[in-house]
């Protein structure tokens, strides 16, 4: 994605950090609000203008540290791992305050 041709990365930093500093106190507000829910437990709530549900969900799944345990115990090989092992890539950008102290790009 560019960023335009009047803008630079630097403009385009800044503008992203003036966001998120406005979002911040929102996303502060709704965590609180959000906690004051789940302690009152798993339900519908009313408002006058909207409705909150609350659910609890239980996950559960393989242990993938037992299993491993288990399989190398069991004498499978460092080459089968590897062959199925499964790696997944993504980007994510973290945005934050600056504090005066150069870093390399």
């Amino acid at each position: 994605m560019t960023t335009g041709v009047n803008t630079t990365m630097a403009e385009t930093v800044d503008k992203l950090g003036k966001v998120k500093a406005q979002i911040s106190p929102l996303v502060s507000i709704e965590k609180d609000l959000k906690d004051m829910l789940c302690d009152a437990g798993p339900g519908a709530y009313e408002g006058k203008l909207f409705r909150a549900t609350v659910s609890e969900t239980i996950r559960t799944g393989p242990d993938a540290e037992k299993m491993e345990a288990k399989l190398r115990e069991l004498g499978v090989s460092e080459k089968w791992f590897t062959a199925n092992s499964k790696m997944t890539a993504f980007l994510s950008v973290r945005c934050v305050a600056r504090t005066g102290k150069a870093v390399a790009a």
